[in-house]
């Protein structure tokens, strides 16, 4: 019972916390996500590393963000034309909890989610 107030507790805060991000990208269109990129962490819940996977082409540039809760930027990384890209990020330096993954395409947001390291 913990463990499932505990997980609607941090979809709570998650949801919450996707506004206040939306908000602090004033340079990034926050309300557009592109509904054909596939993208996707393994694991979403970690301990120390996931891969991040990108299943789809581009020759643009893209910008990958990793934000705490409180939307300071604890990471990031230029990704350079895409083509099925895996992409290993090592968490092991970081405090466990809630961090938000965006991917940006030209100053557009692409693909935002929610990972946690445990």
């Amino acid at each position: 019972m913990k463990k499932v107030l505990l997980l609607l507790t941090f979809i709570s805060v998650a949801m919450v916390n996707a506004q206040k991000i939306n908000k602090s990208n004033s340079n990034v269109k926050s309300d557009v996500l592109i509904d054909d990129v596939k993208v996707k962490f393994l694991p979403v819940n970690f301990i120390d590393v996931t891969v991040l996977i990108l299943n789809f082409e581009t020759k643009k540039d893209l910008s990958l963000l990793i934000k705490n809760l409180k939307g300071e930027v604890v990471y990031s990384r230029n990704i350079e034309s895409v083509k099925n890209t895996s992409i290993k990020l090592d968490f092991s330096d970081f405090s466990k909890g809630e961090y938000k993954a965006i991917l940006i395409d030209s100053n557009q947001i692409i693909f935002k989610e929610s990972i946690f390291k445990l």
